[in-house]
């Protein structure tokens, strides 16, 4: 992938350069994938990009070049100068910049409830619901959030809930809330 030889003004980029710039960029707000594809646009070499963004992030070398490696040949070869930005959203979406976190006790049970739902798929309908229900709830008492996607998303949940438990009954034990009352699946 080609780029631009030089940015900011026509001054050349070397590593350092590029790390301290997106360094700068990320404290000021903008996103990984913006960071990434604005380098890319003044960087003959987009991966570069990628790197100085990953190490400004702090993600530890070997692992940032494995994220790199792993991204798809569409991501490491198919995108043409005037793509820059493209780039950097995919590498973005694909995971490259993500940062793990230590989840604390409230995300870790959505978390677990999400998998759970991920589980029952299109198997178990009324675990599915169940569990999306449940993990919304916890969501949606964190956030407070009663205009947002939460709520209108829980309130779908919901309803697809109480018709499988019309349908069938209720879902099987350890599916919902802690407390709530647990039955056979469909």
């Amino acid at each position: 992938m080609t780029g631009g030889p030089t940015a900011g003004g026509g001054a050349s980029w070397t590593t350092g350069s590029l790390v301290a710039e997106a360094r700068e960029r990320l404290r000021s707000g903008a996103t990984p994938a913006l960071v990434c594809g604005q380098l890319a646009e003044g960087t003959l070499r987009w991966w570069d990009a990628a790197s100085a963004v990953g190490r400004a992030l702090g993600i530890p070398e070997p692992e940032l070049r494995r994220r790199l490696h792993a991204a798809p040949e569409q991501v490491r070869g198919g995108l043409r100068p005037g793509e820059e930005q493209v780039y950097g959203e995919l590498l973005g979406t694909i995971g490259v910049f993500d940062l793990p976190r230590r989840l604390d006790a409230r995300e870790r049970a959505i978390a677990e409830h999400l998998r759970a739902a991920v589980r029952a798929g299109g198997g178990r309908p009324t675990a599915y619901w169940a569990a999306l229900v449940a993990g919304g709830e916890l969501l949606d008492t964190a956030n407070g959030d009663t205009h947002g996607g939460v709520a209108p998303a829980l309130a779908e949940c919901r309803r697809r809930r109480a018709d499988r438990v019309r349908q069938s009954g209720p879902p099987p034990s350890g599916v919902g809330p802690p407390g709530q009352a647990a039955g056979p699946d469909a």
